[in-house]
């Protein structure tokens, strides 16, 4: 990747954000997450996310995170997380850019998502955070 988008307005969504191609994309469960809590709050969220396509789930990428949440690979309270993964997956996404190190860009977890998604004949994208996303960039 040799040129990304500005996602530093995308920090006050705190959902996942995508890239392909060095253009900055992000799930439709990320629009709903956004749009949650405090109304002025979610305003400046929704307000960030303005312009960046969106991409839908499909039934495959449902699936795959059915079974990241059945083998515990991502714990079944945050089956959004899991969608967040499997829509990066199955839309070929190159880099999914998380501020989640609980569970998404988690050395310990990583590993094992990328071989599930592998199992479901998907390429996994590389789940990151935005510093470790910079770094590979530099």
């Amino acid at each position: 990747m040799s040129s990304l988008p500005d996602i530093s307005r995308l920090r006050e969504t705190g959902g996942c954000i995508a890239f392909r191609s060095s253009t900055a994309l992000y799930p439709e469960l990320v629009l709903e997450e956004a749009g949650r809590g405090d109304p002025q709050a979610a305003k400046t969220r929704l307000d960030a996310l303005a312009g960046f396509p969106v991409l839908m789930p499909s039934s495959e990428a449902v699936q795959i995170a059915k079974a990241m949440t059945e083998q515990r690979l991502v714990p079944g309270e945050y089956v959004n997380d899991a969608i967040h993964i499997s829509i990066a997956a199955t839309n070929g996404i190159e880099y999914m850019v998380t501020w989640n190190c609980k569970h998404l860009a988690n050395a310990l977890t990583r590993g094992r998502l990328v071989g599930l998604i592998e199992a479901f004949g998907y390429e996994s994208p590389v789940i990151c955070t935005p510093e470790e996303l910079m770094e590979d960039v530099l």
